[in-house]
């Protein structure tokens, strides 16, 4: 088993313009920044560097604050990354 998880409340979280939410590529320097800034095991651990079948980002400034991605399985059910 894995773990822990972190479950974190936005009120509590400082502000942030998040201006945009678009896709983004896993050779995306950015997403590579993104990474840099966990510890290896939660990159990992994020699923987010495997065979997905698209990433979400959302955007504060010039750097990613956010990522999200899913994989299908069996052709109708995502699992979210």
């Amino acid at each position: 088993m894995r773990g822990p998880a972190h479950l974190a409340y936005a009120e509590s979280a400082p502000e942030r313009d998040l201006t945009s939410v678009s896709t983004i590529e896993l050779d995306d320097p950015r997403l590579a920044d993104f990474a840099a800034s966990m510890l290896p095991s939660e990159w990992e651990e994020s699923g987010l560097h495997g065979d997905l079948a698209c990433r979400y980002c959302t955007v504060s400034g010039d750097e990613v604050s956010a990522v999200a991605g899913y994989v299908v399985w069996e052709g109708w059910l995502a699992q979210i990354a």
